[in-house]
């Protein structure tokens, strides 16, 4: 099971860091429903980082990590909505589709 809002999403926990973040290209059916009834567009939230979508996908977030008990380390504590997908294309992903961490980080 996964959040509706999300279509692919690469979290990225750094030592330096106090906490992990996620990388989140959003699934456009449901975000372009979300905004249509919040009176947005899903390009200005593409644009914007919209901060009402951001909590509306973080809530989904959270409830899934509750469903399957993750503990509060394993939760990301922010989030950065992309419309671009990881591809081969833009080299994060491999010819075999997994995932290229460090050129996702870089990438974003």
């Amino acid at each position: 099971m996964q959040s509706p809002f999300i279509a692919q999403i690469l979290v990225y926990g750094h030592s330096l860091k106090s906490c992990a973040i996620a990388i989140v290209v959003l699934e456009q059916e449901p975000v372009k429903q979300w905004a249509a009834e919040n009176g947005t567009t899903i390009e200005e939230i593409d644009s914007t980082q919209n901060a009402d979508c951001k909590q509306a996908i973080m809530a989904s977030m959270k409830e899934l990590a509750k469903e399957k008990k993750l503990n509060s380390l394993e939760m990301p504590k922010d989030i950065y909505m992309s419309a671009e997908p990881f591809s081969v294309e833009n080299e994060i992903l491999t010819p075999t589709f997994k995932l290229r961490r460090f050129n996702g980080i870089k990438y974003f």
